[in-house]
């Protein structure tokens, strides 16, 4: 992540995590009290992906498709069940509220700068995405479906 962020004297990192029910985390570096790079994750259900917006500029799919990266964002999702985190779905009215469990895990990062090249920015976020996602879901409590 180092070609997004700045030269600055002082980094910090704000973490956030909800609850498991919740399922979002997000992870935000600042230089000198400016935000510079965030990384936040969701859990999702795989049919609701088509209408999530990733507003991603002069997006490029890399790695058959995977992952979706710009010049300074980047986007994946990758299937993870988890039947803690639970998620709202459409109910008729006068029915009660049901949720279902979250089959989808969502990262995106986002930078507030970027390196000069196009190119060399959707490289570098490239070179930061693919192997956070991987170790991130080492560590993520998905299990196989029931």
């Amino acid at each position: 992540m180092e070609p997004f962020l700045s030269g600055g004297k002082e980094i910090s990192e704000n973490d956030w995590t909800g609850t498991e029910k919740i399922g979002t985390s997000s992870c935000t570096l600042s230089v000198d009290g400016e935000w510079e790079f965030k990384i936040e994750g969701v859990w999702a259900l795989r049919k609701d992906l088509e209408v999530r917006g990733y507003g991603i500029n002069y997006p490029t799919r890399i790695r058959g498709g995977k992952y979706i990266v710009g010049e300074r964002a980047a986007a994946t999702h990758f299937s993870c069940f988890n039947p803690k985190a639970r998620l709202g779905t459409p109910t008729p009215p006068g029915e009660k509220h049901k949720t279902v469990p979250a089959d989808t895990y969502v990262i995106e990062v986002d930078a507030r700068s970027q390196p000069e090249d196009r190119e060399e920015s959707k490289k570098a976020m490239e070179r930061f995405i693919v192997p956070f996602t991987k170790e991130l879901k080492k560590q993520l409590p998905c299990q196989e479906r029931e």
